[in-house]
């Protein structure tokens, strides 16, 4: 699935530049299910791009951080509702 835009200004011409997040595997769920276990894993380590207008550039669920992933899944339910 491509990457898609969230948030920032739609009108804005969108320069990206990449920012590496770097988690401790403390901080990501350790699971025996493989499935998981490659989410948690692409989540320890993990560029994002990010524009200057605040708009960020990635996959549903793998924010670079919990605020930044509530901030998205309210926007989706909101357009649900």
């Amino acid at each position: 699935m491509p990457k898609q835009v969230w948030g920032g200004d739609p009108d804005h011409a969108h320069v990206w530049a990449e920012q590496i997040f770097i988690r401790n595997p403390t901080q990501v769920a350790q699971t025996k299910w493989q499935a998981c276990a490659s989410v948690a894993t692409a989540q320890r380590a993990q560029k994002s791009s990010f524009c200057a207008c605040g708009a960020w550039r990635g996959s549903l669920g793998l924010e670079p951080t919990p605020d930044l992933y509530v901030t998205h899944i309210v926007e989706v339910f909101r357009d649900v509702h």
